[in-house]
């Protein structure tokens, strides 16, 4: 019986092909596991740098809402309130005038509402006709008082003359409008 010497191999050739074997296993183990392991944690990545700009975004967005909201709540009273009427936006129109003639110290000799017109992008803007007297630091008080008012009020019209011919007073005769939006 002849001893077959097809796989007779001695230690050392034997450790050279187990070592061979080992490093093709690693080789082509990497090659099909662990190389779309490397894929997937780039797409990962991507995914995460998508997230944080969105996170970015929506804060960049939560942050203009907070100012949005902080803005509508300063001009919140020149909203034109549905439970309002005409009348009644007509009268608080009348009656701001009449404050701020109190606080300037001006004269109004009369206060006549006048017609209500829609204005640009369905504004409502209602109208009145005024006669004041008052002197020149008076006048200048009733306009201040006008432009700071928390209502949007504006002088359209104004004709202003000597009241007497000391020149101590003057007389206006003017179109005021309020906008309600």
């Amino acid at each position: 019986m002849e001893k077959s010497t097809k796989f007779n191999l001695n230690t050392r050739t034997r450790i050279l092909v187990y070592a061979a074997a080992a490093v093709i296993f690693i080789f082509l183990s990497e090659k099909f596991f662990f190389s779309n392991l490397g894929a997937r944690i780039k797409n990962i990545d991507r995914q995460i740098k998508l997230k944080e700009v969105e996170l970015k975004s929506g804060v960049s967005i939560q942050n203009k809402k907070e100012d949005i909201m902080t803005d509508f709540q300063t001009f919140k009273g020149y909203l034109n309130e549905n439970s309002m009427s005409d009348a009644d936006l007509e009268a608080g129109f009348l009656k701001e005038m009449e404050k701020i003639a109190q606080k300037s110290k001006v004269s109004i000799v009369s206060l006549t509402p006048g017609d209500k017109k829609s204005g640009i992008g369905g504004n409502e803007v209602f109208y009145a006709d005024a006669r004041i007297e008052a002197t020149l630091d008076q006048f200048y008080s009733f306009l201040y008082e006008i432009q700071s008012s928390k209502l949007l009020i504006k002088i359209e019209r104004m004709s202003i003359s000597v009241k007497d011919e000391n020149a101590s007073a003057l007389r206006a005769d003017a179109t005021i409008s309020m906008t309600v939006l």
